[in-house]
């Protein structure tokens, strides 16, 4: 009952905050339980690998992986480790990785000549096309060719001095086998 037909200030006041802090927690413990799922407040550890940072953006169903990378270390491993993690933490599969830093248009032209060989093998599955043409690419351009074919994705990896291009590439079927094909230009 409200005493002389007047709430008293502090009952609303106590209810404002608890309901406050009631939606702080909720979602603030959302989020921080998505950065654990991720492992972003594990940052550390991707830094060491060379990510930077990463985010996701929903396509359809599906996520895109973005990332932010320096010099990545031991490429394929890092980034399926990171896809895994990303989709345990999201529930969803990461179906494109876009990464965010510009590569030198020296790197970008040399990409796109290895693009039209790395649509052939997700066309035919003639993975044994990828060693000649990283071999001559690499000898061609003076540039450093790392290609390893994981389960679902094809890794490309290219640098020249302290440029670098990395590039994940979508394989049409799920196989079981993991190649690595490497190419250094001198």
């Amino acid at each position: 009952m409200i005493p002389n037909g007047k709430f008293p200030m502090k009952k609303i006041g106590l209810g404002l905050l608890a309901f406050f802090l009631t939606v702080t927690v909720l979602f603030g413990g959302y989020t921080a339980l998505q950065r654990v799922r991720y492992g972003i407040l594990d940052g550390k550890r991707w830094e060491k690998q060379g990510i930077a940072a990463f985010r996701t953006r929903p396509e359809g169903d599906n996520v895109v992986l973005e990332v932010e990378a320096g010099a990545i270390k031991d490429f394929r491993l890092t980034m399926e480790e990171l896809i895994r993690q990303v989709e345990k933490g999201r529930g969803q599969r990461v179906v494109r990785v876009d990464f965010l830093q510009p590569a030198s248009s020296k790197l970008e032209k040399v990409y796109d000549r290895l693009s039209f060989t790395l649509a052939e093998v997700k066309a035919t599955g003639r993975y044994t096309l990828l060693p000649a043409a990283a071999e001559l690419i690499a000898a061609e351009e003076k540039v450093r060719v790392g290609i390893e074919v994981g389960d679902r994705f094809i890794f490309v990896r290219l640098e020249q001095g302290k440029d670098r291009l990395y590039r994940v590439v979508g394989l049409p079927t799920v196989g079981s086998s993991v190649l690595v094909m490497t190419g250094g230009g001198r």
